[in-house]
């Protein structure tokens, strides 16, 4: 019971966690506190920039919760960690160079300018944007009203949305994305740079090149000769006598 007790409130602050207004999570708080005081002190120690999209920077234009990433690196090297440190070395190399060859390859066959990951993110998008009814009220700045009675703020022009969405990802959300339909806009012309393929192909752009075997590299003569003994010199310091029991310390001449 109290195994299932701890999952239930697992899911809860995870759930709670993808909250991106901080009117919502801080209702939510208020919820925890009423039920479980302890479990409120907990969350409300933590930094919140850390663990709720709610509070987290606008800049990174990423909304990653885990560390899958370095995850993912730490079980591809797992192998090469036990390993001397040159034979660790050559192993990671070979597979960052292998990595950055397939991946430049890959880009050169999307069929669009942004990556397959957004276009299928976008699909979602076009889905739930449906439930959506945008009204234009200046310029480009839209009131959109959605089936769940909830309001948002949308402006074209300055990139934002009330509900966050889209300034933490840099992708329109299903708000802006009803608003570009309703002005039928192309939606790409929404997106970040960085999701381009132009900037895929500069990311991956540096090549790490390819080098011969162990048996094929250059003998070095002029290594250290680790071998012979250091001797460590023998430093002579004058030593002071304590004075014994009833003997009269002699001041020290200055």
């Amino acid at each position: 019971m109290q195994l299932e007790r701890q999952k239930l409130w697992i899911n809860i602050c995870f759930n709670f966690s993808l909250i991106v207004f901080q009117c919502s999570f801080e209702k939510q708080m208020n919820v925890i506190r009423g039920e479980n005081q302890a479990a409120y002190q907990w969350l409300a120690k933590k930094n919140l920039r850390n663990w709720t999209r709610a509070y987290m920077k606008e800049f990174p234009k990423c909304n990653m919760l885990c560390n899958n990433m370095c995850e993912a690196f730490n079980s591809t090297i797992l192998q090469a960690r036990e390993k001397p440190v040159i034979t660790l070395m050559e192993m990671v190399r070979n597979y960052l160079m292998g990595r950055m060859a397939r991946k430049r390859e890959e880009i050169k066959k999307w069929n669009h300018s942004i990556g397959p990951k957004v276009l299928r993110y976008l699909e979602k998008v076009k889905l739930a944007s449906s439930c959506c009814n945008p009204k234009f009220c200046r310029e480009k700045s839209y009131q959109v009203r959605c089936f769940d009675s909830e309001q948002y703020v949308v402006d074209l022009k300055t990139h934002t949305c009330a509900c966050r969405k889209w300034q933490l990802v840099e992708i329109p959300c299903m708000h802006a994305f009803s608003c570009i339909n309703l002005m039928n806009l192309d939606v790409y012309d929404f997106i970040h740079p960085f999701y381009n393929k132009e900037a895929y192909l500069t990311a991956y752009s540096s090549i790490i090149h390819e080098i011969n075997g162990p048996n094929m590299w250059a003998k070095i003569n002029d290594r250290p000769d680790h071998t012979k003994q250091r001797t460590r010199r023998n430093y002579s310091f004058p030593t002071r006598k304590n004075p014994k029991i009833g003997e009269i310390k002699k001041p020290n001449k200055r």
